[in-house]
């Protein structure tokens, strides 16, 4: 993780949506499959007579995922609910990493794994690859920009923030990348959705024809493409607004998380444009209750019979029954990780803002 100034480092908290590494390691650059195509410039010359790269090299050791973001996308065409879970993780990823000021810098559908042990339709996202990622001493998360020379801008061009792409060095200039990773899943959320980016191409055209794509620092919010009939309108207004030129438009990555995962658990009367007033206290603390029992027992529940194989068979059934739609059905640990994740960090407050903010478009 790039250090500013190189004088520190630091290590993020464990989270469920952020590749998890162990250990690093340096080695010798084996020769893989492939990689005379994929990388023959990174290679070093005792592999390719023409590569530039180095004998050694930094290894991480990391838990094997089933594929990347955009091999999941090419193969599949996630429903509804499927893209909200993957939406909402993103944003859990992206909150998690702000708030230890942190901005990844380069998100795209290459730099998000999955795994698919629940199947398809419920993959756990996680969040990787922070080569190019910076932290900062503070929240505000702004990086000097005193020349050409000294350009914080890194990762994707494509899909950089408007903010990011269209500042100038000059003395006391900097740059801010507190919502240029928010800006980047509003591009992202195109794709998972299942159109095109709109702001760089997710495949090889088979046409023959030219897409125009728009660029971050010149587009009009206007130009933003209209997503299917079938994503909720809540979640349209969310990507919308994530897409904000000016970034005082957009909301924080704390409202765009909280929004996603009340439109995944909470009662839909909340979000409703016509409801003439906000839940009450009392209606928000019991339904986080509830949510923090329903996890709590159902985990039991599932730890305690998959652990004790001496349970007869009418003890089995009866606590089947208790379980009802558990966690042991498909997608059941994926949500309950998630509603962790939410629980772990919500405030009342966020789940007000969150709220108010969606009732405003």
């Amino acid at each position: 993780m790039e250090c500013r100034f190189c004088s520190k480092h630091m290590n993020l908290p464990p989270h469920p949506n952020i590749v998890e590494m162990p250990c690093v390691f340096v080695d010798s650059i084996p020769f893989l499959k492939d990689s005379m195509q994929l990388y023959p410039d990174a290679l070093p010359t005792r592999i390719n007579p023409s590569g530039y790269g180095r004998n050694m090299s930094l290894f991480c050791v990391m838990k094997r995922y089933d594929m990347s973001l955009r091999d999941y996308l090419t193969q599949h065409k996630p429903p509804g609910h499927t893209s909200l879970l993957l939406l909402t993780q993103l944003l859990e990823a992206v909150l998690h990493i702000n708030n230890h000021n942190v901005a990844h810098r380069d998100l795209k559908t290459d730099n998000i794994l999955l795994s698919l042990s629940e199947g398809w339709q419920y993959p756990l996202l996680v969040v990787t690859d922070f080569g190019c990622s910076i932290t900062t001493d503070s929240s505000s998360m702004t990086v000097p920009f005193p020349s050409r020379e000294a350009d914080p801008r890194q990762g994707n061009v494509a899909l950089m923030a408007p903010e990011v792409k269209t500042a100038t060095p000059g003395l006391l200039r900097s740059v801010n990348f507190t919502l240029s990773d928010l800006w980047a899943v509003g591009a992202l959320a195109y794709e998972i959705y299942g159109l095109e980016n709109p702001f760089c191409s997710t495949h090889q055209n088979t046409s023959g024809s030219k897409q125009k794509y728009l660029d971050s620092a010149t587009y009009r919010e206007s130009q933003l493409p209209r997503l299917p009939k079938c994503v909720p309108a809540s979640v349209k207004h969310l990507i919308h607004d994530l897409l904000r030129r000016n970034p005082r438009n957009r909301p924080s990555v704390n409202i765009a998380a909280t929004l996603c995962q009340l439109i995944l658990w909470a009662p839909s009367k909340w979000l409703s444009r016509h409801a003439l007033s906000l839940p009450t206290h009392t209606e928000i603390m019991q339904w986080l209750l509830c949510l923090t029992t329903k996890v709590l027992c159902e985990a039991r529940l599932s730890r305690t019979q998959r652990t004790d194989g001496k349970k007869n068979v009418g003890q089995r059934r009866r606590m089947e029954e208790m379980r009802g739609a558990s966690s042991e059905r498909q997608g059941g640990q994926l949500e309950y990780e998630l509603v962790s994740t939410f629980l772990a960090r919500v405030h009342y407050m966020d789940i007000i803002q969150a709220i108010k903010w969606n009732r405003a478009f």
